[in-house]
């Protein structure tokens, strides 16, 4: 038994059996076709004149998906007549994987104005000689305690102090940094289809049409 509505394969370059038509979306009369528009009236759209035709299933490079009225799983799949899917997509920011960048070409903004400030309490550089000492023109001299020294052998003691200057450091600051990181990819949109092979959908539009005449 076939009913009216029901949706076959057909693989055929002739046309369709009478009774039957290919499901390519097209705008049929209700009174015309009263059997077929009572088994799935405007599931598949109503045209322009919505009291006067329904449209039959385009199935046009489409694949039939059973309804799943509770959606538990296929998303938009609850009601029969839903058109949903794309042959090709582009990814979005959200369903690319986790990934990094060459660092391209970053600059780092100078830091704000600041200064340092430092402490200087003051210092001298001051020296003296030993105790040791000759006469004027001599080439031995007689020491602190009465003993004889030789030019030769001597010593200058020069002592020197250090600076005590203080540079403090300056405030807490942050440089900022501006520039694109290097380009991935090209976003090129690609196929997301199974293999195929076409044939025609079509479907059952009941048995009291009238049968064209015989030439």
């Amino acid at each position: 038994m076939i009913f009216p509505g029901e949706i076959r394969l057909f693989a055929s370059t002739s046309s369709p059996p009478f009774n039957w038509l290919i499901c390519n979306g097209a705008l049929l009369a209700r009174k015309e076709y009263s059997t077929l528009f009572q088994a799935i009236g405007t599931l598949c759209g109503r045209g322009v004149e919505g009291e006067t035709y329904f449209r039959l299933p385009d199935l046009r490079g489409r694949v039939a998906l059973g309804a799943d009225e509770l959606g538990d799983h296929v998303a938009h799949t609850k009601y029969v007549g839903k058109v949903r899917g794309h042959s090709v997509h582009v990814l979005t920011v959200a369903q690319i994987p986790a990934h990094v960048h060459q660092s391209g070409t970053l600059n780092a903004r100078r830091g704000g104005e600041h200064t340092h400030s430092y402490d200087y309490p003051g210092h001298n550089h001051g020296g003296h000689t030993g105790s040791n000492h000759f006469a004027h023109g001599g080439s031995r001299g007689c020491g602190s305690k009465g003993e004889f020294l030789d030019w030769k052998h001597h010593t200058h003691t020069i002592q020197t102090d250090r600076t005590w200057i203080m540079i403090h450091a300056a405030g807490a600051h942050g440089h900022s940094i501006d520039g694109t990181t290097a380009a991935e990819g090209q976003g090129q949109q690609f196929g997301i289809m199974h293999p195929y092979q076409t044939v025609d959908y079509i479907i059952y539009a009941g048995s009291d049409l009238t049968a064209p005449a015989m030439e």
